[in-house]
């Protein structure tokens, strides 16, 4: 395997795509309140993720509302939209 990963390393072919620590995950929460169609629960979305522990109060609240496969889809999504512009920005090609 570490030949191969050498290979990937100097290769510029490949390029290293955003990190966690680059990706503004508060962004994409705040983002998905704005989608969901219940105002209250959009309310309630919107008041957790402005308070303390926002991670921890936005989870709890997308799970009580039933809403967590449909954040982690919109999470999915949304990082491969990062991908691509990170990708359309270096001009490589992608799948």
């Amino acid at each position: 395997m570490l030949p191969k990963i050498r290979e990937v390393v100097a290769s510029d072919d490949w390029v290293t795509l955003p990190t966690k620590f680059d990706i503004h995950e508060w962004e994409i929460m705040r983002r998905f309140g704005n989608t969901v169609r219940d105002a209250d629960v959009a309310d309630r979305i919107d008041r957790a993720i402005h308070g303390r522990a926002a991670f921890r109060m936005f989870r709890a609240t997308i799970e009580e509302a039933g809403l967590l496969d449909e954040w982690f889809e919109f999470k999915r999504e949304a990082l491969r939209g990062i991908a691509r512009e990170t990708l359309e920005e270096l001009n490589m090609p992608y799948k």
